[in-house]
């Protein structure tokens, strides 16, 4: 059964991060804000042409664009050197800015960063992309696994069939190698759940559901994600149980109360 709720609440969050630290990813209010705010950049009032061996396509929010610049204040003398052999032309681009490709360094944080911002105002295909160069640059960042399998869920989301399909298993994959390098991201456990929901496989979605509450014992999403894929198999006393104790923790929402209604006409039957 398609979960909708769960869509919407990916449109409208952005890739959600935990606080690991300024260097791993931009804080959530950070990354809110590049889907509201204008460009502060006096270098992006006009439409750089990109190089070849890049894609980026996002006017840089404040936020990002004081983000990138710590980065580059903070680089090393090897960094800085290594950026000004990346010279080319047309010039590196990076967030709509020539000043930011001639200082930033890159690394995995940055593309990091950018897919944060580009996955906030909604560009999930460009985010992608950039979830994917943090990847080859650094392969076991349980972060960026996690943020290419919400990008790739959210993708899917909006796009046809076909890639909803594809799309799904990859979120699965990424998500999957994300909680196995970091089991203690509740957060990324739900992700993970949901998906498995969608891709109608609930035994597997109840484990990490019940990771998720162990570690954000408060979820309602969590317990109503849960209810689900323990009536999906029938399982419809526990399933109960679930969307009541969504219900305790937030007496107002309607998809517990909906959710309810439904497993008791079915244990009636």
């Amino acid at each position: 059964r398609r979960c909708d709720r769960f869509a919407a609440r990916e449109r409208h969050r952005c890739i959600r991060s935990r606080a690991h630290g300024p260097d791993d990813h931009l804080t959530k209010r950070q990354a809110e804000a590049c889907a509201s705010r204008k460009n502060h950049d006096p270098d992006a009032g006009q439409q750089p042409q990109q190089p070849a061996h890049r894609s980026i396509n996002l006017v840089a929010g404040l936020d990002t664009y004081l983000a990138l610049l710590d980065r580059a204040y903070r680089a090393s003398a090897v960094d800085v050197a290594r950026v000004r052999g990346l010279a080319v032309r047309p010039p590196r681009v990076i967030a709509g800015s020539a000043y930011l490709g001639a200082i930033v360094p890159e690394s995995a944080d940055l593309h990091n960063t950018l897919g944060i911002a580009l996955a906030a105002g909604g560009e999930f295909h460009e985010a992608i992309a950039e979830f994917g160069e943090a990847l080859r640059l650094d392969p076991d960042s349980a972060m960026t696994h996690w943020h290419l399998g919400a990008a790739l869920a959210a993708a899917g989301d909006d796009g046809a069939r076909a890639f909803q399909a594809s799309g799904r298993e990859q979120a699965i994959a990424h998500l999957g190698r994300s909680v196995q390098l970091d089991a203690g991201n509740g957060e990324a456990q739900y992700d993970l759940a949901r998906m498995l929901v969608e891709a109608r496989r609930p035994a597997d979605a109840v484990d990490h559901f019940r990771a998720a509450l162990r570690l954000m014992p408060n979820s309602v999403e969590a317990h109503i994600g849960l209810g689900l894929a323990l009536a999906m198999q029938s399982r419809v006393d526990e399933a109960v149980d679930q969307f009541q104790l969504a219900l305790t923790l937030d007496p107002e929402s309607a998809d517990a109360r909906r959710n309810l209604a439904i497993a008791l006409r079915q244990r009636r039957q």
